[in-house]
């Protein structure tokens, strides 16, 4: 059961990372119109994730591996939500620091479910006797790429189909609000 309720955090965390990965450039370059900003936006994602993770260690350690779990998704969630105050006219400043608040967030949804594993093989030993930890993170690691490979990146395109997206074109306005709101929920 503990097993389980790991599993379902860690496909979570990581879809919704897919998810938005795969957005992100479409996002950036025909919603905003900021496509020579993908570069530093992502980076600054991406460190601010890393550099996120001692806190997330540090909060884990001391309250607990789920606050710090539902402190991360959190912030995370106020990330995306300030995504709605982008537009094409923001500035690369207000992209750049909204997506710090994401990587900030996002840092818990991918560095937590890896921190439980450990615990979880704990468990498992102790109820079975065996050391399954090999077993454990290849399962893990085999269901995450079974359901990015067929159902997170085929439904990405699936979704950009239904909003019309066409690629390497103008994008209607209705398509342009759409992907907006498809980033970001």
């Amino acid at each position: 059961k503990s097993f389980k309720i790991h599993i379902a955090m860690y496909i979570a965390s990581y879809v919704a990372v897919d998810f938005l990965m795969a957005l992100f450039v479409y996002f950036l370059n025909d919603y905003l119109g900021k496509a020579g900003l993908y570069s530093v936006a992502m980076g600054a994602l991406l460190l601010t994730q890393i550099l996120m993770m001692p806190a997330y260690v540090a909060i884990s350690n001391k309250k607990g591996k789920g606050v710090a779990y539902r402190i991360g998704l959190s912030i995370w969630a106020v990330g995306m939500l300030l995504v709605f105050l982008l537009n094409p006219s923001s500035s690369a400043i207000a992209v750049v620091l909204v997506c710090m608040v994401i990587g900030a967030g996002l840092s818990a949804g991918i560095l937590i479910p890896w921190a439980i594993l450990p615990s979880i093989t704990d468990v498992d030993e102790l109820i079975t006797g065996e050391q399954r930890a090999g077993t454990y993170s290849g399962a893990m690691t085999l269901i995450r790429k079974m359901v990015q490979g067929l159902i997170a990146l085929p439904l990405t395109g699936l979704l950009l189909d239904l909003i019309k997206y066409v690629p390497n074109t103008v994008q209607q306005e209705s398509t342009l609000l759409s992907l907006r709101y498809l980033f970001i929920f």
